[in-house]
């Protein structure tokens, strides 16, 4: 007798594991979320949701938004101004053609902002430490500046002189001839 008791356990045990291996087989995510959502209203999880009752958490202000107020806030007392340098060139190099402009950049507290500008701050290249610059429509020297700004405002300018060699015929009117 108890045997037969063992047996028909082992044998609802193996059916149980063939109905989950069915169930497993047939079973998306398509077919899937509507059972899950119906067993959380049933287990009156979903409800208090829907009603108003129990509000989804929402927090006040992103990682985003706290990272920049943090700055901010840090920035209000900030006296130190941020360094950079122009490292891809030095004063007086000959250059022609697309030029790469890399900037080494810091600040104490954090960085607001890193350019590249031509001739004036009125002339900007690009924002950011690393840009590509296409001299080919000048000829003759070039001042490019380099500007870091922090969170507080404090700016610093860096500068280098190049010395831009492209086909000085093109300027002069004289191509092709």
């Amino acid at each position: 007798m108890i045997m037969n008791v063992y047996e028909g356990l082992g044998n609802a045990r193996e059916a149980g594991y063939k109905v989950r291996q069915v169930i497993n087989s047939h079973l998306s995510i398509k077919t899937l979320a509507p059972l899950v959502v119906l067993v959380l209203i049933f287990n009156g999880i979903l409800i208090p949701v829907q009603v108003n009752i129990l509000k989804p958490f929402e927090p006040e202000t992103t990682l985003a938004q706290q990272v920049t107020e943090d700055l901010t806030e840090a920035s209000k007392n900030d006296k130190s101004y941020p360094t950079v340098e122009i490292t891809s060139h030095k004063n007086n190099d000959k250059v022609s053609g697309k030029i790469k402009l890399i900037a080494k950049a810091h600040d104490n507290i954090g960085l607001a902002h890193v350019g590249f500008y031509d001739n004036s701050l009125d002339n900007k290249i690009g924002d950011s430490r690393e840009v590509i610059f296409d001299t080919k429509r000048y000829y003759g020297t070039r001042i490019i500046y380099a500007m870091a700004k922090d969170y507080a405002g404090n700016t610093s300018i860096s500068s280098v002189t190049l010395h831009v060699e492209n086909d000085k015929s093109i300027f002069l009117g004289k191509a092709g001839k």
